[in-house]
């Protein structure tokens, strides 16, 4: 499959979910997104810009029910040791309304030069949700959606295709960060992480 150049006005606030020396691949590609209208590139959610061509999806319970192999954990190095924000778009697949929520899927990590870390909840209903769910875009207490469509799957069901953007803030900024690191807990949703970008 090809994929697109990355956007001339990516900047390094934007990560790169592209194929990775460290061996994760991302599950999907810009062109596989053709069929489901999801946007793809450089795209902009509440003054937020994404380098959103790749779809990085991370293990789970069912993924081992249909025997994929899909990595357990992404990192990624900081060209910049100062870190206020970590933005992530995506959502979660194979979480229908029976899985109980809030469920936690992944856990965002944060590793500071120090070596110390911080560790923050990545969970199903709170900050993430099925990329199916039906919820109304600003409901209160649920997680935002930053981007919603419609696919030929969708339409036929009338239910929408939908990323959520949440914004996780670094407690102590003045801190120097090496990295940060996305692992899944093996639930049974998979995340999937669509962007993210740093500031």
């Amino acid at each position: 499959m090809t994929v697109p150049e990355r956007d001339p006005r990516c900047t390094g606030f934007q990560v790169d979910l592209g194929p990775r020396r460290d061996g994760v691949f991302p599950s999907r590609v810009v062109s596989s997104r053709d069929e489901t209208k999801v946007p793809s590139g450089f795209i902009i959610d509440a003054g937020t810009a994404f380098d959103a061509r790749w779809d990085l999806r991370l293990d789970s319970r069912s993924a081992h029910l249909r025997h994929e192999s899909l990595p357990a954990s992404f990192t990624n190095r900081l060209g910049s040791p100062a870190l206020h924000r970590i933005h992530l778009l995506g959502n979660a697949n194979s979480a229908p309304t029976s899985v109980k929520r809030p469920l936690e899927i992944a856990r965002l990590r944060l590793r500071y030069q120090d070596g110390t870390s911080l560790e923050f909840p990545i969970r199903l209903g709170i900050e993430i949700e099925d990329v199916w769910s039906q919820d109304d875009e600003g409901t209160p207490g649920k997680p935002r959606v930053g981007w919603r469509g419609m696919d030929p799957n969708a339409e036929i069901s009338g239910r929408w295709v939908q990323l959520y953007h949440y914004t996780f803030v670094n407690p102590d900024p003045d801190r120097p960060v090496e990295a940060f690191e996305i692992h899944s807990t093996m639930a049974l949703p998979s995340l999937v992480v669509s962007g993210i970008t740093v500031d």
